[in-house]
């Protein structure tokens, strides 16, 4: 009798442990047929998706514009249009322009960047509004890539560019640059930068600032031996909107302090500058030091 109750409870705990597996077995089922049909869902909706070409900072694509140009490709600043087998830039406004990129094969262009087109082994730079087309002429097709934005507000096409070899502005390259040291220090709206042997502030090379002297404060603040710097000005002088009398900058305790100021012996400095052509610098708001 004994022996008979304890294989009855043997019996019972594999009749347990198989209902238990039994369930486990049946929510691995469903899971499995919830995975497999995910799967189905996601392949037909890849189907009906149709990638052309890659859209930077894509709008919607139309067909054809009024004049009868088809558009190819839409940035955040122009189109890349075709017509009669030829490849033009678009530019996005009320009354559109056509440049034509001459050189260009509309079937096998691309689009490296915002302002970059490669086609049958020519580079072209494309202004941000896309009225104006450059032809870059010498550099490295393989290695030509972006480095800075010089000018962030404007509608040309004001970027530098670098390969293994030079940096480039306009389609032209910088003679004596060097790409491999080349830094970007701000890009706030107007670049500074430098590399070995320059200084860039905005769109050009600096050759007013002394390089080995040179150093960058921060918040587009920059000093040699000197002058102090703020972006492609001197900064020599501020004024208050107040209307209180303009201040001299004492040059040997100027720095740069964070935040958006700068201060000297005297005063702060708030990065809220203009250009003042009458007198050749760049004039800074302050105030009074608490």
């Amino acid at each position: 009798m004994k022996n008979f109750s304890k294989w009855y409870n043997v019996v019972m705990k594999l009749q347990i442990l198989n209902k238990k597996r039994l369930v486990i077995f049946g929510v691995v089922i469903i899971l499995l047929i919830v995975v497999a049909f995910s799967i189905i869902i996601y392949k037909n909706e890849c189907k009906t998706t149709t990638l052309v070409k890659p859209i930077l900072n894509e709008s919607s694509v139309a067909s054809t514009t009024a004049e009868g140009y088809k558009i190819l490709q839409t940035t955040k600043y122009f189109n890349l249009v075709e017509k009669d087998g030829k490849l033009f830039s678009e530019s996005n406004n009320i009354n559109p322009k056509y440049t034509e990129i001459s050189g260009a094969d509309p079937s096998s262009y691309k689009l490296r960047d915002q302002e970059t087109l490669v086609s049958n082994d020519y580079i072209f730079n494309i202004a941000k509004g896309g009225e104006g087309v450059i032809k870059v002429n010498g550099a490295d097709i393989n290695s030509y890539k972006l480095a800075g934005i010089c000018d962030s507000g404007e509608m040309e096409a004001t970027s530098f560019y670098k390969d293994k070899n030079y940096l480039y502005l306009k389609g032209q390259k910088i003679e004596n640059s060097d790409p491999e040291s080349f830094v970007l220090l701000y890009d706030g709206g107007l670049l500074m930068a430098v590399d070995k042997n320059n200084v860039y502030l905005g769109c050009s090379v600096n050759t007013e600032i002394d390089r080995v002297t040179f150093q960058y404060l921060g918040g587009g603040y920059a000093k040699d031996k000197n002058s102090i710097w703020y972006f492609s000005g001197k900064f020599k002088k501020a004024f208050d909107i107040t209307g209180s009398p303009s201040v001299w900058v004492d040059f040997n305790t100027f720095e740069y302090v964070g935040d958006g100021y700068a201060k000297d012996k005297n005063n702060k400095y708030k990065d809220v500058c203009v250009a003042n052509t009458e007198d050749q610098f760049t004039q800074c708001i302050y105030a009074l030091t608490p």
